[in-house]
């Protein structure tokens, strides 16, 4: 009998929480006329999938090239979708592949604008503990922008607990 109660608290307690998601739905994923001023973007917008693929700065795979569009990209480290370069300075940190120290200010990062992919680039010795001779890097995207994406989701996080 007590694990029915249980089920059954547990079944209520998720038709309440779908309710509440559903009717709350369209306004979560909008953004506040503060958030437009300071120059936030959604994420996904329903339509297309945003992130980011990263490449050896240069390089487009040959799958990437057979696209047929609907791509979006967003810089890891300006949080934007502008195709300018940032620099290294702006890098906040990466975590090589043994995963046990925290390499600041070593990537610049574009948006190649045709195909929406990410550009990195690092200098010589960095592309070694990158994944030397690969021009893919899409399998350590978050190692590549590990602090970037530490620190966004802090001021997401931050931003939708303060509303």
């Amino acid at each position: 009998m007590k694990t029915f109660t249980t089920l059954s608290c547990a079944v209520a307690l998720a038709g309440f929480l779908a309710a509440s998601l559903q009717a709350a739905d369209a306004k979560l994923n909008e953004l506040s006329a503060p958030e437009k001023k300071e120059g936030w973007k959604l994420l996904f917008d329903g339509k297309q999938i945003t992130g980011w693929r990263s490449f050896k700065k240069g390089e487009i795979d040959f799958f990437i090239k057979n696209e047929k569009g609907g791509s979006v990209c967003v810089n890891p480290v300006s949080w934007t979708t502008s195709t300018d370069e940032t620099k290294p300075r702006q890098h906040k940190g990466a975590i090589w592949k043994d995963m046990n120290k925290l390499i600041p200010g070593v990537i610049s990062a574009s948006i190649e604008p045709e195909h929406k992919i990410l550009w990195v680039d690092a200098p010589e010795k960095e592309q070694e503990k990158i994944g030397g001779k690969v021009k893919n890097y899409h399998v350590a995207d978050y190692n590549l922008f590990w602090l970037d994406i530490r620190e966004n989701a802090m001021l997401r996080v931050k931003a939708f607990l303060e509303k």
